[in-house]
């Protein structure tokens, strides 16, 4: 399977998981929604990992960059680093807390 539709299951897996253990509960406590969803986000952290890219910072380089994962991720053109490694780090807890789930199924076809 190329990488291309690992991305789009490991989305799908995790954006369903999001929905249903956070139905109405909201993720982050204040300020303006981010550029990138929080599944988008979740989804970039276990991929960095697979690649090999231990920090947030290389993550966004990677996927900033690379023109050829625009079509995955459109608003990371727009995304700003900070914006961005400030949105993961706050994300953090939720493989942790109640969703601690998420991993174990989203990323079982790997």
């Amino acid at each position: 399977m190329d990488l291309d539709t690992q991305i789009t299951s490991v989305f799908c897996r995790i954006d369903d998981a999001l929905k249903s253990h956070f139905q109405k509960q909201r993720l982050r406590k204040r300020g303006p929604e981010p550029q990138l969803s929080d599944a988008e986000v979740l989804t970039m952290e276990p991929i960095g990992e697979f690649l090999g890219l231990g920090r947030d910072t290389a993550l966004y380089r990677y996927f900033y960059f690379r023109q050829r994962y625009g079509h995955l991720f459109p608003a990371m053109a727009q995304a700003r680093r900070t914006a961005f490694v400030r949105q993961a780090a706050n994300l953090r807890w939720a493989y942790v807390s109640r969703a601690s789930a998420i991993p174990a199924f989203a990323f079982a076809a790997w």
